[in-house]
């Protein structure tokens, strides 16, 4: 039976443990299931030397696919009948609570509070400062008053790290009313980027003592610390000084995925008596996230025996949701290798089209199949490291776009081990599959930054001419 309202979804958040038999963590069922991805993306090796097959340099072009349009124009994926699944939105919103966009380029409806846990227009406070601080150097350059939607609000801090931005992404503080936001952005560097794949799962001392099981991404736990450590008695005077009611953790990407683990290690913090974000300090404050295409940042390793874990993730995943749009690629790392490898599969032609091969490739005795004999091992030998990566999941609420015109959607996510009953109608999160797409890379850029950058929920960004400025 499908989720009736938002407290339960929570409710079933967390909800499946090993022991039951739609859980699989380890033993037959497991190895058949992840025997079956390292298979199929062994298989990319060979697809992509065939699809490199006859490339010749002298090749004519092929014949640009004919692309889709949303409404604001930016290319949209050749779309695949839909889905044949039961996603409604939850039965608690209805056309009067969601709030309605009607601008070009934003989406035409707004998540409601019970989905995100926090008002309408925080929401696109959030969203504004996700996009906004991706050409920010300084305060000036924020915009994030606005009138309409009744959004007054003072920025108390913006760290740009200085000498050290290339490897540390900036962080700003905003407070409007009882609420304070903390903001970060979102992968802009090299560095950036590494620190995305850098997912070797790590525990972390301001939660260790609560949830001894729970592990989250490492790259992410150490900019973390860094930026609570530079800036923890700041936040916390604030707090206290400003009646803070509602703290607030946003970001867009990578930065998602540090307002996630932020919200994590001060939850954690916070059931410690001594720390100074205990319920004791800070009796009335409330901690939450709010991410924009944050991909996957925590895993438990004992969901069957360690009840503490498990309930501090609950407790967590309840004030925490991650709102993505169409198929982001973003947010299926690291566990949803099987719409990863869909999504390389559907690019590896396009990449092989690009790529000029001499016509005597094709004539070399045996070197197609030592490439993809090479590639396929390359994978394969990486087996142990994709199992680590199936084992992260969303902790919170998944609130989906199918498009810029379509009512969000809420969904939990399981995880990669979990097999969803014939019958069952509810909206889990591996249920929203991959549609094929004529440019790749282009729809995935577009979908990633559409809720921050297309607007999409945003506001307030600046126009291209204003940015050479």
């Amino acid at each position: 039976m499908a989720p009736q309202n938002d407290d339960d979804i929570n409710e079933l958040s967390y909800g499946d443990s090993r022991d039951n038999e739609n859980y699989h963590e380890e033993g037959a069922a497991f190895d058949k299931k992840h025997k079956k991805v390292i298979d199929d993306t062994s298989n990319l090796g060979p697809k992509l030397v065939d699809a490199l097959k006859g490339r010749g340099a002298d090749q004519d072009e092929q014949p640009p696919t004919k692309k889709m349009k949303t409404r604001n124009g930016a290319a949209k994926p050749t779309s695949i009948n839909k889905r044949g699944i039961s996603a409604t939105v939850c039965d608690d919103v209805d056309d009067d609570d969601i709030m309605k966009l009607k601008k070009e380029g934003n989406v035409h409806y707004v998540p409601t509070s019970a989905m995100t846990g926090v008002e309408s227009n925080i929401t696109r406070l959030c969203a504004a400062i996700s996009g906004q601080i991706y050409d920010a150097s300084s305060i000036d350059d924020f915009n994030l008053n606005c009138g309409d939607l009744q959004i007054k609000c003072e920025i108390i801090m913006f760290d740009t790290h200085n000498k050290l931005e290339v490897t540390s992404p900036p962080f700003v503080v905003v407070v409007m009313g009882k609420t304070m936001i903390c903001g970060w952005r979102g992968s802009s560097t090299l560095m950036d980027w590494i620190m995305d794949v850098a997912f070797a799962p790590v525990a972390s001392s301001r939660w260790i003592k609560s949830a001894k099981s729970v592990r989250a991404q490492g790259g992410y736990c150490a900019l973390i610390e860094s930026d609570l450590s530079l800036h923890e008695d700041f936040l916390i005077k604030n707090i206290k000084d400003r009646g803070i009611e509602d703290l607030v953790m946003t970001g867009h990407s990578l930065a998602g995925g540090l307002a996630q683990v932020a919200h994590l290690s001060i939850a954690g913090s916070r059931a410690n008596r001594y720390s100074p974000w205990s319920d004791r300090a800070l009796k009335n404050l409330n901690v939450r996230s709010v991410a924009f295409s944050a991909p996957m940042t925590t895993l438990n390793l004992d969901r069957a025996n360690d009840p503490v874990s498990v309930s501090f993730v609950n407790d967590v995943g309840s004030n925490m949701c991650n709102i993505i749009y169409e198929c982001d690629p973003v947010p299926r790392f690291y566990a949803n290798v099987s719409f990863i490898y869909a999504l390389m599969e559907n690019a590896i032609p396009q990449i092989a089209g690009g790529i000029p091969i001499p016509r005597m490739f094709r004539s070399m005795f045996g070197v197609q199949k030592k490439i993809a004999n090479v590639l396929s091992s390359a994978i394969k030998s990486q087996g142990d490291l994709i199992k680590v990566a199936e084992y992260y999941r969303h902790i919170g609420k998944i609130i989906y776009y199918e498009d810029d015109q379509s009512k969000p959607v809420t969904y939990i996510d399981k995880g990669f081990h979990h097999t969803k009953p014939k019958g069952s109608t509810q909206n889990l999160f591996y249920d929203l599959k991959y549609k094929p797409s004529d440019d790749v890379i282009g729809t995935a850029t577009t979908n990633h930054l559409f809720l921050v950058k297309g607007p999409g929920l945003a506001y307030g960004l600046k126009k291209p001419e204003e940015k050479k400025k």
